[in-house]
């Protein structure tokens, strides 16, 4: 499964303690891939430097360099 992540999402999972750590785990298990602009991966390694700081960044980035990277935004409809 293919999933695009706002950054404010994205951050809120990393954290250990974070209530939303399933999601952030789900990702490093493979059971889903992100996708993101340019404009978005640039957007993530901006916030994670506001966060944590270079070397933070740099362990996290690790993870996301896999990202699949999109020309254009990837709309998803729930419902009907």
């Amino acid at each position: 499964m293919n999933i695009v992540i706002d950054t404010n999402c994205l951050i809120s999972c990393i954290g250990k303690k974070s209530s939303y750590r399933n999601v952030f785990d789900a990702f490093l298990e493979n059971r889903f891939s992100i996708c993101a602009s340019s404009e978005i991966l640039l957007e993530y390694e901006e916030v994670f430097n506001r966060f944590w700081g270079n070397n933070v960044t740099n362990i996290y980035w690790d993870y996301l360099k896999p990202v699949t990277t999109l020309n254009k935004y990837l709309y998803i409809s729930i419902g009907n």
